[in-house]
């Protein structure tokens, strides 16, 4: 039998300072609740008890834990997406090989915003409703790419098609990378230009960049 579908819209949102600070330390201490305990030990009992509020305050805000979990779960997506179009978009890389120097570079950094907490809500969280709409993060990341790829497309052999390459690309950055304690000693010695191999970041598609020395990943 599958799991019932509960609501897990916020109940309000807040809007003032003192209330925004009240929601901030609720989900903050689900965040720390979620990664001692585990989702099924996070009750909202001991939530509230960590961030300082009654429970009454709690359901002011969240009818529920899977609730509380979605707003939780969206500010870690947002992190997340916001490193890797910050990679692709601000400044903008040059050339193709430049901005699969950046998506490596980007995550890398993702990975790294709170694993333990990456770990519990990936394993641990049932993908159901607004919390399986939450966790997908792989659609605008895929969206950042591609737009980047587009933007470079003279670069490109006329085989390669962005959008199944931004796919690849989405899916290899979404993964938890091989050797990724290796990382930082080598995260500032990325070979520069075309000469460049990203299958470290596991996408299955390969890119070919015109005037490449080799064939380059994403």
């Amino acid at each position: 039998m599958g799991r019932e579908r509960v609501n897990a819209n916020p109940r309000k949102m807040p809007r003032q300072a003192r209330s925004k600070a009240t929601v901030d330390a609720i989900i903050t201490a689900a965040a720390h609740i979620l990664i001692e305990r585990g989702y099924e030990g996070a009750t909202t009992g001991r939530i509230a008890e960590r961030a300082g509020v009654s429970i009454g305050s709690l359901y002011q805000y969240f009818p529920n834990k899977e609730a509380l979990v979605a707003a939780l779960i969206e500010g870690h997506a947002n992190e997340i997406v916001r490193v890797i179009e910050a990679a692709l978009d601000d400044p903008a890389p040059a050339t193709v090989a430049d901005g699969i120097r950046a998506l490596i570079k980007a995550g890398m950094v993702a990975h790294r915003i709170d694993p333990a907490l990456h770990k519990i809500l990936n394993e641990q969280v049932p993908r159901v409703g607004r919390l399986a709409k939450a966790m997908d993060t792989s659609r605008r990341i895929t969206k950042a790419i591609e737009r980047f790829l587009r933007a470079h497309a003279d670069e490109l052999d006329p085989g390669c098609d962005p959008a199944v390459a931004a796919v690849a690309g989405a899916q290899g950055a979404g993964r938890t990378p091989r050797h990724a304690d290796q990382w930082p000693s080598r995260a500032g010695d990325l070979p520069a230009g075309n000469a460049l191999s990203v299958a470290e970041l596991g996408a299955p598609v390969r890119l070919r960049v015109r005037g490449a020395s080799r064939t380059n990943y994403v």
